[in-house]
């Protein structure tokens, strides 16, 4: 996760203990993200709101990167067939969504 959101979330998550395993990196340089997402296992994205596209699932697609996605606006169009859209705000099923993708 990067950015501000990514800095505020990896401090919650050490502050409940459930950060194992992930890396919060806050704000990057433009086009970073491209090389850290091309070496992840999966990519995640909790929308909230109805994302016409959702850049961020096209580009892990394009790498070959699986993708959990909100099964909001145009996301789950997107992932079909690459990865796996979940209800919005449904964290057990973002974490199911990621295992299938991890397989």
């Amino acid at each position: 996760m990067t950015g501000t959101a990514g800095t505020w979330v990896g401090a919650l998550a050490r502050r409940y203990g459930v950060g194992q395993g992930a890396r919060f990196l806050g704000r990057m340089p433009e086009g970073e993200h491209f090389r850290l997402m091309a070496g992840a296992r999966a990519t995640v994205l909790p929308s909230v709101w109805p994302e016409p596209l959702g850049l961020v699932a096209v580009e892990s697609i394009d790498l070959g990167v699986p993708m959990v996605g909100s099964g909001l606006g145009g996301i789950p169009e997107v992932v079909d067939g690459y990865g796996v859209s979940v209800a919005r705000e449904d964290g057990r099923g973002c974490g199911e969504g990621l295992r299938f993708a991890l397989r």
